[in-house]
């Protein structure tokens, strides 16, 4: 008894032994790759959307799914780590690849090498499947326009030489260097008196700015005026102060302010009215159709509904207010300015005063996260921290004049310090938090404005009555950086280390910890330095630039306002801009500016994704299932018109220019995407699985309706299915029930019956509809092609008439079947035709006979029911051969030419009736 020997020679495969064959077993690989923030620029360069560059970090929380050909998931679901890299093992052939759990705030990227769908169909062993994610409202290009509210003491409305001056300026983000060359007036004193706020709309050039209390600055408006500049032209928007509004920002009386330039004023009200009564920050949601704004005075956000198109005027439906929390402030009030968005959330900002007999330990700032997508605050702080940390004094020169840090906050003027000739110069830094911006890496960047800046004026009187003699404020702030947690809260920089990134000023004694951050923060004369922290608190960043830009006072020279930009990774000063020089009307040291805001261009917008071949036609894309090239995608925006013919691998993609004319995109518009009923292959649409990133799109027609929304928010989900041209087969059986009859026999009010339908197709989508005639019935069901599908009971009212009952694939209107028999009512309803089943039959006795013999024919009328039988006739004609005799009929029958008619009259449900003929042989 021979053995046998398999001999094994360098396999590439792993092989067992099992029963004398030798089984390949499959290779498995892994699948892996990164999700990424798509990023706009990095430093002075611009970054390639869909590309993964340097600079540009992972995104954590992202869950992956692979599943195969089979429809089965391999392993379990994956969740991106911290540097947004993953990885699925065990995976083998096609592989289909989903991403979930996408923050709402993210959209996909710009469709490239690195960045696809959020549904991917790779093979085992690719290890860069990549998936780009962008905020679209951090777009940017590499030189977008700063506009920054700016102010000079005087009344513009009064149309002194005040009037000309620019309230908004604008100048290119790298612009650098003395004198304010590159400056834009955008707006003017004289159209918007003094603002702060300002929100731009991307999509329609619309910049937006609100009225602000600053002492020594006349208002436009009302303290509730919102403005508009659009192409040079300013105009008041809405006044919220107003009716329908009537919103109540408090107010400020007895201005005093003169129509020119550097004419001095008391304005006293105003000096205690600062930061708390009016408008605080305004931003724009990152879709561009809604304001945000701090209401200082009734410490409530307020959302303003613009629409996007800015609509031309608003309603009082189109303003909500939401409570920001209150924190517990311990001898002072709670005095909420600033706003800032990131990561699908706009932070409100403020401080605990202390100004109710307060010391500086009771001096706070909190930040509260509100949720764009739920309108509501989380009442846990996102981040909070004392005030009362280690700062130099604002005038190196004076410090015996000026408190090195923070105070309590006081309305009293006899508070103030004062140095120099007839104290001269001011100083009292009580911090307000006025501004927030979030960094790539999710750090919180939280701007201090000393409120003294809108408080006091340069060359300007004192809020003393009769009291001439000329002081200048001098204000001092703070720029800091809070890193994140992971759990929605923010940990503040500590000796300057945030997170990860360690600042340049550890242990110099002028931030949290001792050290600070950003410690460039001061303006250096001849060599040493004469102001610390002079910062304004407003501050911008371009995410990828890796520094942020902040509004300073005496940015290069002494006296002036500016820029200066610091780094995001060490915290050194780079360069800086002056935009006002030390001029009539300046504030100089005083806090001459206000908010910053980009003036970049809209994020790009595309659509798209992939037409397949639907190999088992379920309307799914499933893992393994080819692409199919050469089919024209047509979108369609009113007058508008847009193509993309599939690649190789299914690809089509429609983005901004491939309009008619070379148009981008209409945003959040109702549009319609074409493809032909049958591609070039001879493949016709597949079954229509709308709604989903993995199912076909198009209708029988070839079309569906989609909306394009917001710049950036780029869908590449569209997706459009084939299948070869198979007949599509259904059928379908139905039964009725009893009727409930509700009245008498004769009343047929609200008899009722139902009809349940069963039916099972071929070649058929996952739905059919179903139809009566006359009309009565009509409906549709879902998920009847893996098994016959029987509906629910279907109540229908009583009419009496029978009905034609039709079954239609919900997708191909031309698969249908009609049920038969028509259906009938159950007799117990009381329109019913009543329902008979008469049945005759005829016997002979004897069955053979002679002739003369007599013979005796034998009638039974049978009613089957369900009914009575009602005038019942029988005709029974007799043979040949046979000569009519006589009948038991009596008066029910006659008799003629040997035709015998029986006229038998009624015949209850379930009875009969017979007739005995008598007939002789011929």
């Amino acid at each position: 008894n021979k053995g046998f020997v398999v001999k094994l020679e360098k396999l590439s495969l792993a092989v067992s032994l099992l029963f004398g064959t030798v089984v390949a077993q499959p290779v498995l690989a892994d699948v892996s790759g990164t999700v990424y923030q798509d990023l706009p620029v990095d430093g002075a360069s611009s970054n390639t959307y869909g590309v993964k560059d340097s600079n540009e970090v992972g995104i954590a929380g992202i869950t992956v799914t692979a599943t195969d050909s089979s429809g089965s998931v391999v392993g379990a679901p994956v969740v991106t780590s911290a540097t947004g890299a993953w990885s699925i093992a065990g995976t083998s052939g096609d592989v289909r690849i989903e991403f979930t759990t996408i923050p709402d705030y993210l959209s996909s990227s710009a469709n490239g090498v690195n960045s696809n769908s959020t549904v991917q169909f790779v093979t085992d062993g690719d290890t860069s499947v990549d998936l780009g994610l962008h905020d679209p409202g951090h777009f940017s290009q590499i030189n977008p326009t700063i506009m920054i509210s700016t102010f000079r003491s005087g009344d513009g409305k009064l149309g002194g030489s005040t009037a000309p001056t620019a309230s908004i300026t604008s100048f290119p983000y790298l612009s650098t260097g003395s004198g304010g060359g590159a400056n834009t007036d955008y707006a003017t004193a004289g159209n918007t008196g003094a603002v702060y706020g300002l929100a731009y709309q991307k999509d329609t050039g619309k910049l937006f700015s609100s009225a602000f209390v600053k002492r020594h600055v006349g208002l436009a408006g009302s303290l509730g005026s919102i403005y508009i500049t659009e192409s040079g032209t300013t105009t008041e928007y809405v006044d919220l102060a107003a009716a329908p509004f009537s919103i109540n920002f408090g107010s400020v009386t007895g201005r005093d302010v003169p129509a020119d330039l550097g004419d001095p004023s008391h304005d006293i009200d105003a000096y205690s009215k600062a930061h708390k009564a009016g408008i605080g920050d305004m931003d724009i949601s990152p879709a561009g159709d809604a304001l945000f704004l701090v209401n200082m005075f009734d410490k409530s956000l307020y959302k303003l509904a613009i629409g996007s198109p800015a609509s031309a005027s608003l309603s009082a439906a189109d303003v909500s207010s939401f409570s920001i929390p209150s924190p517990s402030c311990n001898a002072g009030e709670w005095r909420p300015f600033g706003l800032g968005y990131g990561e699908g959330k706009l932070y409100a900002g403020g401080v605990c005063s202390g100004e109710s007999g307060g010391d500086p330990s009771d001096i706070s700032a909190y930040v509260y996260a509100f949720d764009l997508q739920t309108e509501s605050f989380n009442a846990t702080p996102a981040l909070t921290f004392p005030l009362n940390y280690p700062r130099k004094a604002v005038n190196a020169f004076h410090s015996a004049g000026c408190s090195d840090g923070f105070q309590v906050w006081s309305d009293n003027y006899s508070d103030v310090s004062g140095y120099g000739t007839n104290d001269y110069e001011n100083c009292y830094s009580q911090p307000s938090l006025v501004d927030l911006t979030m960094d790539v890496d999710g750090s919180l960047l939280v701007g201090l404005r000393g409120r003294i800046a809108d408080q006091m004026g340069r060359n300007n009187y004192p809020p003393v009555a009769n009291n001439t003699d000329l002081k200048y404020g001098q204000m001092s702030g703070d720029l800091l950086r809070a890193s994140p947690n992971g759990d929605g809260t923010f940990s503040l920089e500590s000796n300057a280390v945030a997170g990860s990134v360690t600042g340049c000023g550890a242990n110099n004694d002028d931030g949290p910890g001792d050290g600070e951050f950003y410690c460039e923060d001061f303006f250096a004369n001849n060599g040493s330095i004469a102001h610390h922290n002079t910062g304004e608190g407003s501050h911008i960043a371009v995410l990828g630039a890796t520094e942020v830009v902040v509004a300073q006072i005496d940015p290069l020279a002494y006296d002036s306002q500016g820029i200066a930009r610091f780094s995001n990774i060490d915290g050194t000063k780079t360069d800086a801009y002056e935009i006002i020089r030390s001029d009539t009307g300046n504030f100089g040291k005083g806090g001459g500016l206000g908010d910053m805001e980009f003036i970049s261009d809209p994020a790009p917008l595309e659509i798209g994704n992939r037409v397949w071949d639907d190999l088992n036609s379920n309307g799914v894309q499933d893992a393994g299932e080819p692409p199919i090239e050469d089919v024209v995608v047509t979108l369609t925006c009113g007058g508008l018109v847009g193509t993309s013919t599939s690649g190789a691998d299914g690809a089509w993609l429609i983005k901004d220019g491939d309009m008619t004319g070379s148009a981008d995109i209409p945003r959040n518009s109702d549009c319609t995407i074409s493809v032909p009923t049958t591609e070039p292959g001879g493949k016709t649409l597949t079954t229509q699985v709308a709604g989903t990133t993995l199912g076909s799109d198009p209708d029988a027609s070839g079309n569906f309706t989609i909306n394009t929304g917001a710049s950036g928010e780029n869908n590449h989900n569209y997706d459009i299915g084939y299948r070869l041209a198979s007949a599509c087969s259904i059928t379908a059986s139905a039964t009725v029930s009893a009727c409930t009859n509700v009245g008498s026999d004769a009343d047929s009010s609200n008899d009722t019956y139902t009809v349940t339908i069963t039916a099972a197709g071929t070649n058929a989508s996952s739905a059919f509809n179903y139809t009566s005639s006359p009309a009565g019935i009509s409906g549709s069901a879902v998920n009847f092609t893996a098994s016959p599908f029987t509906t629910p009971a279907i109540n229908i009212e009583s009419t009496g008439s029978p009905l034609t009952l039709t079954v239609t694939d919900s997708v191909d209107n031309t698969c249908s079947t009609v049920i038969t028999p028509d259906l009938t009512e159950p007799v117990t309803c009381s329109n019913a035709t009543p329902q008979v089943d008469l049945e005759i039959t005829k016997t002979v006795n004897p069955t053979s006979a002679a002739s003369g013999g007599t013979v005796i024919y034998t009638i039974i009328a049978s009613n089957n029911g369900p009914n009575d039988a009602t005038g019942v006739v029988v005709n029974d004609p007799l043979p040949a051969g046979v000569t009519y005799m006589s009948d038991d009929g009596g008066v029910t029958t006659s008799e003629s030419a040997g035709n015998v008619t029986w006229t038998v009259g009624n015949v209850n449900a379930n009875s009969n009736a017979v007739l005995n003929i008598t007939v002789t042989v011929d």
